[in-house]
């Protein structure tokens, strides 16, 4: 079990870091909406739009998490997981009490959603 959650991990890291990219082409493209936020307003917003995009499954709030991260990665900076680390638990639960099949196919899914056209 140890060796498949370090290539799982592996696999989502690698997944993440491309879409970053993306994310941070895109954002600078639209103009960087949050580029004169403080640190302190960016990093409670992008807890917001934390919770209500991947806690509540809000798909409205997709584009802000992805521009807020994009933000953070410009400055460069770390987001704060810390504000949101009651969420991101229940998430891996949710995820570990899956079947391996219905694992691979909810992070599909996932990944799929993530890479719709965001307008």
């Amino acid at each position: 079990m140890a060796d498949d959650d370090t290539e799982m991990d592996k696999i989502v890291r690698a997944m993440l870091a491309h879409q970053q990219m993306e994310e941070v082409a895109g954002y600078v493209k639209r103009g960087r909406r949050f580029k004169e936020l403080s640190q302190a307003d960016l990093g409670r917003a992008w807890a917001t739009a934390f919770e209500f995009a991947l806690g509540l499954g809000r798909r409205e709030y997709r584009e802000e998490l992805d521009d807020l991260g994009a933000e953070f990665q410009l400055r460069p900076l770390e987001p704060p997981v810390h504000l949101v680390e009651r969420t991101m638990k229940q998430i891996k639960r949710r995820i570990l009490d899956m079947s391996p099949e219905a694992a691979r196919k909810a992070i599909g899914n996932f990944w799929e959603t993530m890479n719709e056209p965001k307008n």
